[in-house]
């Protein structure tokens, strides 16, 4: 009995300090269960940096977000400046971002589970605006893939021009 005792509470201390952080790293989405979310967030093989933070919002909820900052967007920018012929004037307004980062935010459940509650591109440009356009919750499934997020061999002339247009209306709808 003595012995129970002893391993019931070794079992307990080692759950005790276990962080929102470690529950996610050490999760699984539903869709993949072939690796943790901290195996595959770690490796993206997109990221230039990445970072994972906790927090608490005051309304109780605890959050953990991972950043991702993609390496390749100025390849990518110059990629597509060259198949669609921009104007530098016009290419360093729009495409003069300093940084692009995707943060996957998961929220976590009184029950200790976990959700993806959302996804995020953030732009920022080298003259300080910044963009924030949420993704649809399903683009985790890029970072599983192993995908780079700007991948100049992606781009087409049709895929350039729309690019092109998203970019100069996200600029003018930064702050």
């Amino acid at each position: 009995m003595k012995r129970l005792s002893i391993l019931t509470c070794i079992a307990l201390l080692s759950g005790c300090g276990s962080s929102d952080l470690n529950l996610v790293k050490d999760g699984y989405m539903d869709f993949n269960q072939t690796s943790t979310i901290g195996q595959i967030l770690d490796n993206w093989r997109s990221c230039e940096s990445s970072e994972w933070a906790e927090t608490v919002e005051s309304n109780g909820v605890s959050k953990v977000v991972f950043s991702c900052t993609h390496k390749g967007f100025d390849e990518f920018a110059n990629t597509l400046k060259e198949t669609i012929a921009l104007k530098d004037e016009y290419f360093q307004e729009y495409f003069g971002v300093s940084s692009t980062t995707t943060q996957f935010t998961f929220t976590i459940n009184q029950d200790e589970s976990f959700q993806l509650a959302s996804t995020d591109m953030v732009t920022n440009w080298h003259d300080g605006k910044r963009f924030v356009q949420p993704m649809p919750i399903n683009s985790i499934e890029m970072a599983y893939q192993d995908e780079l997020a700007f991948d100049p061999a992606q781009l087409d002339w049709n895929n350039a021009v729309s690019m092109n247009r998203m970019y100069a209306t996200m600029h003018s709808q930064a702050q």
